[in-house]
């Protein structure tokens, strides 16, 4: 069109206008707004049709850029930068290779111009500059800095990115196919390398898991092609071009119409064809599947003369099968490429962590999780997306199939009753096997023994229940399944999820990241879908989490299982303190599906509770405790509900009662000690614990608890004795021999401590609470350079740990560095203020430590000055002796500790010739006036020698 400004910023106004009208309300749009000027409606009308067709008139570089700014030329200098060369132009801005100033590095300089640019062009590059800054993947190009700057006139915006050493991943493919079309040797050599299987598995294996830490940040790329992932000369793939992504988490500002495709057509996944909502993480897994489709046959898996033909065969017709393209892959590998291009969102892979997983697999030689399609299964998905073609086909494969069932009707129905017995069997188990887990979970390990010994008969169910019995010996925070390698791998990261899990809640932030880790990890590993390993994770999300996060994990853990009984009630479980209407409508479709017991009558009492229907909640779990007396929780919520209501007597009534129904066994207690425990009630909690260790002396979780409540109410003895028997029952638990060493360090068993933090940082490496213990004892010991080293250890991991500042200045107030000490003081009474109970006395550290820092500058001067006395009495000089000492006395008269220094002074010094000097009984025959001087200094030592110095005249 005509390259006026003006009249280009209209055509991208009302493009923009246009998009956001359908059928007959945009071509209304379109004659009223363009009237009579027949060359602007052409283009308007050109420009949506391109639009619907899967191309984006915004998308092509903008023409009047060239027009109302200049490019930038090498050398010039913008905002820090020198342009160096142009790399590429396209839509979405400008790259330049530039050099930055400060700090001295290369980088990509992706830019574009505001004045006068389209608002959508320059709303999706601030989109651009938002979703890199999320990411911090070693396979995500890296943003530096973003801005603006204005040169000759004109200002633009700008991304300083990282610069990727390497070639667009287009250019390997064709490099590949014909050497003629590179003349660069690394590129072809680069080309060769990848050409193996294993290559391209590790390869897409990274560029997987750089879509699975973006979609984790809530960004879908959207635009995954060749073009937009970098291959570094060590072979490396690096994501670019994140300027037409979907920031899921970001305002929701919708930057394409809602119908419009998105992306380049040839890797655009079948819904981002349809247009429409539903584009997700999974559409960039379909890209993925796309290029390693490609990589392996040579090809594209959809390949048509027009556009609108490509699209039409994406949407309705199934690629080649890679075995047609080539017979060297394994059919493993074929199921994973399959897998990634199936159509049908909910059948491809759910995430690029499940792809990435696949890859794994295979290059570890292990099953995947991926498998063939049949030809029925063809069939069916095919009629799904063409029922015309599909029922023909479907009519001659029936009447054959029907044929031959005929022929074995009454065997194939004994097979088909078998068959669901058996599928009924098994549902049956793995259901009594989550219960067992989740009564492990609970830390219920007498109810998980006994669902475990009863599943040790089945054979399916086995060799899950033998681990399970071997796990609940150790279980508990700090222990590490990770070491039983006969456990199966998915049961094993689970484990480990929930030994950080208790980690995170005993006040390690770091571990609620790594317990949602080895959750997924679970889920990933596990062979059989298992609500359990979801609930884990669902469970992990919402503990640390905002309502809307744990009610958003709790509805994908129902979505996931819609007709599993135990994933509504876990999901009710999830979300029932932050959001108990939520989880009440859970447990009862719970109930609906069959989950008709008594902790689901429990939640459901507790969701009225939580949702502040008190009354509702009582009466339900009065009627809970009729029907099951010894059930140990409900019993205590409703004494706490009671208790909350200010029912108090009645709260006390209902304790007696469940002890007289037969509640009142180790669960009871437990859970009782944990409600005073919570409430601060540390000597009622005491003597419940005292009970439950009576009862089960060597079960761990009541021996961390008796010990701790002992160290609480100052039994530092029966502590260390209790903490010393949860070793022995829990060698390699790293918080047994932590909790052991810190009850005898502070009894003065200092070989002792030393010992445990040694064994707890043998099991848990670099733990900070063991190291702060290790150093303490090593101070007190008169190991001071040990001692240091593990106190500045715990800094350099953990700049706000107090103890190790204090910890520090006692080692340097004993090395008389006192200069290092007060700093160190300083930095923890700043840090310990911070904290609701800090119980060490550092602001007396502080002052003591002022103090020795004035007599260390004093003391030398007094030397001086009692040193010249000293001479001078030696050879008889009285008036000069009786000077000297004046000048000390003054000097110790302004310090605030003179008699300090006097106690400094007789160390260096002859205490006779000081006594001589000062007693009245001295033999010395001096003159009236020396006499009368000598009385005086006499009176003034003494005063000082009392440390009365501060609230003394001075002598005149």
């Amino acid at each position: 069109m005509n390259r006026d400004p003006a009249r280009y910023r209209r055509l991208c106004h009302l493009f923009e206008r246009a998009l956001e009208l359908e059928g007959a309300d945009r071509e209304q749009f379109v004659m009223e707004s363009c009237g009579d000027d027949s060359e602007l409606r052409g283009h308007l009308l050109a420009a949506l049709l391109e639009a619907e067709a899967g191309s984006s008139f915004l998308e092509r570089p903008w023409p009047a850029a060239r027009i109302l700014q200049p490019a930038l030329r090498p050398p010039e200098i913008v905002a820090g930068y020198r342009i160096l060369d142009l790399l590429g132009e396209g839509g979405m801005g400008t790259v330049y290779s530039a050099q930055q100033l400060e700090p001295l590095r290369e980088v990509a300089l992706k830019t574009i111009p505001i004045t006068g640019a389209p608002p959508l062009r320059q709303r999706r590059f601030r989109r651009e500059a938002r979703c890199l800054a999320k990411l911090r993947h070693p396979n995500i190009a890296a943003i530096y800095e973003a801005g603006e700057f204005e040169v000759r006139g004109g200002r633009y915006a700008f991304i300083a990115m990282e610069m990727v050493d390497g070639w667009p991943l287009d250019q390997v493919f064709r490099s590949r196919r014909d050497t003629k079309l590179s003349d660069d040797d690394g590129l072809h050599a680069l080309a060769c390398r990848l050409d193996e299987l294993p290559e391209w598995l590790k390869f897409f294996r990274a560029l997987a898991g750089a879509l699975d830490a973006a979609h984790a940040a809530g960004i879908v790329h959207r635009d995954v092609k060749p073009q937009n992932v970098i291959v570094r000369r060590s072979g490396e793939p690096v994501l670019v071009d994140f300027g037409i992504a979907r920031d899921l988490e970001g305002t929701g500002e919708a930057l394409t119409r809602t119908s419009a495709p998105v992306g380049t057509p040839a890797y655009m996944a079948p819904e981002q064809v349809e247009g429409g909502s539903a584009v997700d993480g999974r559409s960039d897994v379909w890209g993925v599947g796309v290029m390693l489709y490609e990589a392996l046959s040579g090809r594209r898996p959809f390949e048509e003369a027009t556009q609108l033909a490509l699209m039409e065969s994406i949407r309705l017709h199934d690629p080649p099968p890679l075995a047609k393209e080539s017979r060297r892959y394994p059919r493993d590998v074929e199921a994973v490429v399959e897998r990634a291009l199936t159509k049908e969102v909910s059948r491809r892979y759910a995430s690029a962590a499940l792809l990435a997983d696949d890859l794994d697999a295979l290059l570890e030689g292990r099953p995947v999780r991926a498998r063939r399609a049949g030809p029925l299964s063809r069939l069916f998905r095919a009629g799904r997306r063409r029922p015309g073609v599909a029922a023909l086909v479907a009519v001659a494969v029936v009447s054959v199939l029907a044929l031959a069932a005929l022929g074995g009707f009454l065997w194939a129905s004994w097979d088909d009753l078998q068959a669901g017995r058996r599928e009924v069997r098994r549902t049956e188990v793995r259901r009594a096997l989550d219960r067992a887990w989740m009564a492990v979970l609970r830390d219920e390990s007498s109810d998980a023994r006994r669902l475990f010994q009863k599943l040790l008969g089945d054979g399916d169910a086995a060799d899950e229940a033998r681990a399970g019995l071997r796990m609940i010996s150790w279980i508990g925070p700090g222990a590490h399944p990770a070491k039983d390698e006969s456990m199966d791998p998915a049961f094993r990261a689970f484990l480990e999820g929930q030994k950080a899990l208790e980690s995170a809640r005993h006040g390690d932030p770091a571990a609620w990241k790594l317990a949602e880790e080895r959750f997924a990890d679970a889920i990933i590993r596990s062979v059989v879908p298992r609500p359990l390993f979801h609930f884990a994770l669902a469970s992990a999300v919402g503990a640390r989490g905002s309502a809307e996060r744990a009610l958003a994990a709790a509805r994908g853990l129902t979505q996931r299982f819609p007709e599993e009984p135990q994933a509504w009630k876990a999901a009710g479980f999830t979300v029932l303190r932050k959001v108990p209407e939520e989880a009440l409508r859970m447990f009862e479709r719970a109930r609906e599906l069959g989950a008709d017991d008594l902790e689901t009558d429990h939640g459901i009492a507790m969701a009225h509770f939580y949702a502040g229907r008190p009354d509702e909640a009582v009466r339900r779990l009065r009627e809970i405790v009729s029907g099951s007396p010894d059930a140990a929780a409900p019993w205590m919520s409703l004494t706490n509900v009671l208790t909350v209501l200010g029912h108090r007597d009645e709260a006390r009534r209902a304790e007696k009662e469940a002890e007289a129904r037969g509640a009142g066994g180790l669960e009871w207690l437990r859970i009782r000690g944990e409600r005073l425990r919570a409430e601060g009630r540390w000597k009622e909690a005491l003597d419940i614990y005292e009970k439950a260790a009576k009862i089960a002396p060597r079960h761990p979780r009541i021996l961390e608890r008796l010990g701790g409540l002992q160290r609480k109410v100052g039994k530092l003895a029966p502590a260390a004795s209790t903490f010393k028997r949860w070793t022995d029952v829990q060698p390699g638990n790293y918080r047994s021999w932590l909790e052991f060493s810190t009850v005898v360090v502070a009894l003065g068993r200092l070989r002792e401590a030393i010992a445990a933090a040694d064994r707890a940082l043998e099991l848990k490496p670099g733990n900070t609470a063991a190291l702060v213990n290790r150093s303490g004892a090593l101070r007190m010991w008169g190991a001071l350079t040990s001692a240091e080293r593990d106190a500045r250890a715990v800094i350099a991991r953990d700049p706000r740990s107090a103890e190790s500042y204090l910890n520090l200045g006692l080692i340097h107030h004993e090395q008389f560095r006192l200069q290092e000490a007060l700093e160190d003081f300083e930095v923890a009474h700043r840090l310990g203020a911070l904290r609701s109970s800090w119980p060490h006395p550092t602001a007396d550290f502080i002052a003591k430590t002022k103090l020795a820092l004035r007599m260390k500058v004093q003391a030398p001067s007094w030397v001086l000055a009692m040193r010249s006395a000293s001479k001078s009495i030696q050879s008889r000089d009285w008036a000069q002796a009786l000077t000297d000492l004046e000048s000390c006395l003054r000097l110790a008269e302004q310090t605030l500790d003179g008699a300090g220094l006097m106690r400094l002074s007789r160390r260096v010094l002859d205490d006779e010739l000081l006594g001589g000097i000062c007693e009245p009984e001295s033999e010395t025959n001096l003159p009236l006036e020396l006499d009368v001087r000598r009385t005086r200094l006499a009176v003034r030592f003494r005063r000082l020698a009392a440390g009365k110095n501060l609230a003394a005249p001075a002598q005149r």
